[in-house]
């Protein structure tokens, strides 16, 4: 049954002027779970989510949990005007709302996880519709589907599946974020699922996320969490149970609330150095510092001071020695 409030696909046409701030993030770690698949005709509805996922977005309050997972060839949304080869839809669950995170599809030759995950799935999938099967996996998760990329976010975006305005879709571009399947599996799915049919809708309230998931699936092991630089500064991660400790990361202020951002003074500090081209680290390249040639200079004068203090000595004792000779000769005669 269609949603009458259902305003997605869409065609998403990049540059997006808009970019997003703040309370724009996206974080995940799906962990590994058993697969089974069903033929909706249309789409393969593919259930791979039993396993300890953690997925956390400022978009919506608390966590969200896998509802369920939607391959469609062609993709469902259009990129600049033209539909990627498949489609892959998450749709996640948190409080009354959705996510969904649609993920554009090309098909080459390319070795990849994406590549790899389709491989586990499709060959063994049902050709009857609502024919269900189980897919003997091992290693399969969702990290391996999730592109490292830029994202635009549709508010109020929602698919006929689950009727609600106030849902969101994350969007990434089949030339900027698309994942890839091999041309064999892709010949396959063509002949298990036909198109689906929709209306495209063109919104303008679109925002872009530049960092989108670009530093990949959130680790948040104790040893991820001491080595992840930044993740204080990661939205939505205010409060999170790691290990079973509960780690509060609260972001240093002024006392007006406003942010504190990093100075150009500090770039003048002797220990400092530039990041990003720095090879000597946090440290900075000693070789800048006013107090390293400083120090040298010292030493350069104690090493010169003590060349002239042994040369003197020398100097003296040759003076002593030819007196000594001198007195001698004179004494013999």
């Amino acid at each position: 049954m269609s949603c009458p409030t259902g305003n997605a696909p869409i065609d998403l046409v990049l540059p997006i002027k808009q970019p997003c701030s703040s309370m724009c993030g996206f974080t995940y770690d799906y962990g590994t779970s058993s697969c089974s698949v069903t033929n909706n005709r249309t789409y393969l509805d593919i259930e791979c989510f039993d396993g300890n996922n953690t997925i956390k977005t400022s978009l919506i309050p608390g966590g969200l949990q896998v509802d369920n997972v939607r391959l469609f060839a062609p993709s469902l949304n259009k990129f600049n005007g033209k539909s990627a080869d498949a489609e892959l839809i998450i749709t996640h669950k948190g409080g009354d709302k959705y996510l969904y995170v649609c993920i554009p599809i090309n098909v080459n030759e390319m070795n990849g996880s994406s590549a790899n995950w389709f491989k586990k799935v499709i060959p063994f999938s049902p050709t009857k519709k609502g024919g269900n099967a189980s897919i003997n996996v091992s290693n399969f998760t969702l990290n391996d589907v999730i592109p490292e990329a830029p994202f635009t976010i549709y508010q109020n975006g929602t698919f006929d599946w689950n009727c609600d305005t106030s849902n969101i879709i994350l969007l990434f571009h089949k030339d900027k974020g698309a994942m890839n399947m091999k041309k064999k599996e892709y010949k396959i799915l063509k002949t298990l699922i036909r198109k689906a049919s929709y209306n495209l809708s063109t919104p303008s309230n679109l925002l872009y996320n530049k960092q989108g998931t670009t530093k990949g699936p959130l680790d948040l092991t104790k040893e991820g969490f001491q080595n992840r630089e930044g993740f204080q500064n990661r939205e939505g991660l205010e409060n999170m149970d790691v290990d079973g400790e509960n780690l509060i990361c609260t972001p240093i202020t002024y006392p007006d609330g406003s942010k504190i951002n990093p100075s150009n003074d500090s770039k003048n500090l002797p220990w400092i150095g530039d990041k990003g081209d720095d090879p000597w680290g946090k440290i900075g390249n000693p070789l800048n510092s006013p107090y390293f040639w400083l120090i040298i200079a010292f030493l350069g004068v104690l090493l010169l001071m003590g060349l002239l203090g042994y040369g003197y000595s020398f100097f003296k004792k040759r003076q002593a020695a030819k007196a000594l000779a001198a007195a001698a000769v004179d004494g013999g005669t």
